[in-house]
């Protein structure tokens, strides 16, 4: 049986500890999480909130989900922050 733990940060620093049975359940869930950063990434963008909005994508980057045009989509929001920042070097 495929077991893995995993600790999520949620919102307002509290950790979460979950177990995954199946890697499916896994790639599900990590997509969802990542497509919940990518949201709350364009919040913040959509009120100039542009750290907040950087940490949000790189968060659900780091998830690695399997989401080939999600990821696509977050490296290009997380590019477009940084040139809103004045960080044309991150681009």
């Amino acid at each position: 049986m495929y077991l893995k733990k995993i600790d999520l940060v949620v919102f307002c620093s509290k950790t979460i500890t979950i177990y995954i049975r199946t890697k499916r359940i896994l790639s599900l869930l990590t997509s969802a999480i990542a497509e919940d950063y990518n949201q709350e990434g364009d919040a913040r963008l959509n009120k100039n909130d542009f750290n907040n909005a950087l940490d949000f994508y790189t968060r659900g980057i780091e998830l690695k989900c399997k989401d080939d045009q999600l990821n696509a989509t977050m490296y290009t929001n997380r590019a477009r922050v940084h040139f809103c920042m004045g960080r044309k070097k991150y681009m």
